[in-house]
């Protein structure tokens, strides 16, 4: 396994990284080591408002890397990453990765919808990753679900807002929870409940089987080799949960460059990972609706601030979710 301090000695060219799809407090940097380009990404606790709002206080992506998952990963996932190290200080974590430089592999930034191929990829090849740590309990320490369904809500934003002064993203999620009780009430309340007790929804969930999560199935996380693999990128959110939770994630972030309507996605999805030797009968339908309102106590702020069809269509998905509970 490589060593960070290593490699970045090795480092010449060294010069800044701007992505306009990075909404922490990450640093990155484009380095060439032993001729070939890389990007560096350092990330501390004390000024990246994602670390803290998920109260990822240890390094989860480092816990991950050392504990040997990135190995684990099924061939058609290529995680980019050469090496990573986390530094405790009196502030927290600071973490250092060291990746290929895979941008021109990437899903170019913006809003236009990814090829229906490369979406049916993706699909395909989350539902291989999950297939190939189907079971899988996490023994490492990484982030929990009540981690990821706390992660926004208006109490940490509020804070850990203040990591990343000029970050756009806060402010962003603050006005989104503000505006949702006048936009869709009931989900509002349901969300905030859970926002004050997310005990309820993690209790449902861990009656579903469980694998191994990247936690960050985004656009501007993912890609496609020259060979035909999924490049996934920017591992901060790694940890075990259902399935659905990832996929999920994937629907309710990539609304607008997706080619496919969300129930479409959904059946493929469920096609795949059944091809992939898993099957689906009978936690599906129940893990699913779960998992479609656990990922609005994240980004329900987000519908509260988009057109009316797409607030509408997840509205009756929490409601779905909330009369399991």
């Amino acid at each position: 396994m490589a060593d960070v301090a290593q490699l970045l000695a090795r480092a010449t060219d060294v010069r800044p990284f701007v992505s306009a799809d990075g909404k922490s407090g990450a640093a990155l940097e484009r380095v060439d080591i032993d001729g070939r380009s890389h990007v560096v990404k350092r990330v501390a606790f004390r000024d990246d408002w994602l670390m803290q709002a998920i109260g990822d206080v240890d390094g989860a992506a480092v816990k991950a890397w050392d504990g040997g998952l990135f190995d684990r990963l099924p061939p058609c996932i290529d995680h980019a990453t050469v090496a990573m190290e986390c530094r405790m200080t009196d502030d927290g974590p600071e973490i250092v990765a060291v990746m290929r430089d895979m941008v021109e592999s990437l899903v170019p930034e913006g809003d236009g919808p990814v090829t229906p191929r490369q979406h049916r990829q993706f699909l395909d090849h989350m539902a291989a990753m999950h297939a190939h740590f189907w079971g899988w309990t996490d023994d490492l320490g990484l982030i929990g679900l009540a981690q990821r369904y706390s992660l926004m809500t208006p109490a940490r934003i509020t804070v850990a807002g203040n990591a990343s002064p000029d970050a756009i993203v806060p402010p962003l999620i603050l006005r989104g929870w503000q505006a949702l009780p006048g936009r869709a009430s009931q989900m509002a309340q349901t969300l905030f409940a859970l926002h004050a007790d997310p005990g309820p929804l993690v209790d449902a969930m861990a009656t579903s089987p469980t694998t191994f999560l990247h936690g960050d199935w985004k656009m501007a996380n993912l890609g496609t080799t020259a060979d035909g693999r999924t490049v996934l990128v920017d591992w901060s959110f790694p940890g075990a949960g259902p399935a659905t939770a990832e996929l999920a994630h994937y629907l309710a972030l990539n609304r607008a460059r997706m080619p496919q309507a969300k129930d479409g996605a959904i059946a493929a999805y469920r096609t795949s990972l059944e091809r992939h030797g898993v099957a689906t009968e009978p936690w599906w339908r129940r893990q699913l609706t779960l998992s479609l309102l656990g990922i609005m106590c994240a980004l329900g702020w987000e519908k509260a601030l988009g057109d009316e069809a797409e607030l509408r269509w997840w509205e009756a998905r929490v409601a779905e979710g909330a009369a399991l509970l």
